[in-house]
């Protein structure tokens, strides 16, 4: 038996490990009454694989004992791979154009980013013509729109269910998209033409606050650079929610890099599920997955879909660990005669 140290005494690992990390599907953790946290210490160990090739255990380590072998894991996908070797990277190592481009190999699992990030290079340098001399930050989003409308780009909403509107090397090459994904060729064009561009995600629709000389403004990229109020927001919210939702100031608020891959990958999600493609669905939630791997409800997705593939085993394991998770959720009883249908059909 294998014995680790911990805390100057020699114990055997516990026989319940604190988390199961599966290596050929996302990041899936099973918490157990006596391990509520799945890692509890900055390092992990990876134990010899005894029963299956497709799990690996863990256990922790004493603070600041290097692990013999790297913890690492693997997803079938190609598009969850590159998003997953970008995410684990130090934050400002990479870019939004490269996240976008990781995810769009949902798509084209081949993809390769540089014809893509050629021509966010050439946008780049038309939009420093543009905003050169644009001391106002609304001079300056003026002159990015107008390099993006003159060059054919347009919005198609965010409720078109198309995937190709969210996948970034389509837009570039029919220049049609989201409004999200709009916004991130407008990022990406403005950060290289040396404009700070930040993403704001309105419930339902997507736009971006420029800041220069201490001074910002907010536009709508989709509506040709449409410079926006505070009301304009508010009216904009109640139009994409048919007024389910009340605006909150709080919706002002800039959102991460991760957050607007999200956004994307959500469009992706829905748009898949609506033209009954499953199987890019479900890698769509394992994209979502690798950025939110605690979020029950795309476990819970997950195995719906997984369901619907018969993959029974993999519904199993995933109707389970969103029980665990949301025990009092709303559609617990629904998950359970999910689950109860996929045990008898797995069986």
């Amino acid at each position: 038996m294998r014995y680790i140290q911990h805390s100057g005494r020699r114990r055997p690992p516990s026989p319940r490990p604190a988390c199961i990390v599966y290596a050929d599907r996302p990041l899936l953790v099973k918490r157990f009454r006596r391990s509520p946290r799945p890692t509890p210490y900055p390092h992990q160990r990876t134990l010899p694989k005894r029963e299956s090739k497709n799990y690996l255990l863990y256990a922790p380590l004493r603070w600041g004992e290097a692990p013999e072998e790297p913890a690492t894991m693997t997803f079938e996908h190609p598009a969850a791979q590159g998003l997953r070797a970008l995410l684990t990277q130090p934050e400002g190592a990479w870019t939004l154009g490269e996240g976008a481009l990781a995810i769009a190999r949902i798509g084209r699992p081949d993809l390769h980013p540089g014809p893509s990030l050629q021509q966010l290079e050439d946008l780049g340098l038309a939009a420093r013509e543009q905003v050169a001399r644009a001391d106002h930050p609304r001079f300056a989003a003026a002159g990015l729109s107008r390099v993006l409308f003159e060059r054919g780009y347009r919005s198609v909403g965010d409720h078109a269910a198309c995937p190709e509107h969210a996948l970034l090397d389509q837009v570039l090459a029919h220049k049609a998209g989201t409004a999200t994904a709009l916004c991130v060729i407008a990022m990406e064009a403005g950060r290289r033409a040396g404009v700070r561009l930040e993403g704001i995600g309105l419930p339902g629709h997507f736009i971006l606050r420029c800041s220069r000389r201490d001074e910002s403004i907010l536009f709508d990229p989709a509506q040709e650079g449409r410079p926006l109020s505070v009301a304009d927001c508010r009216r904009l919210v109640e139009r994409a929610t048919g007024g389910r939702m009340k605006f909150r100031e709080g919706y002002l608020r800039p959102i991460t890099q991760e957050q607007i891959l999200a956004r994307l990958i959500c469009y992706l999600k829905q748009s898949y599920w609506q033209r009954e493609k499953l199987a890019q669905a479900a890698t769509a939630v394992q994209l979502l997955l690798t950025i939110r791997p605690d979020d029950p409800r795309e476990i819970r997705d997950l195995g719906r879909l997984s369901h619907l593939l018969g993959r029974h085993d993999d519904a199993i394991e995933y109707f389970e660990a969103y029980l665990t998770f949301n025990p009092c959720g709303e559609d617990v009883e629904s998950v359970r005669r999910m689950l109860a249908e996929s045990r008898a059909m797995g069986s």
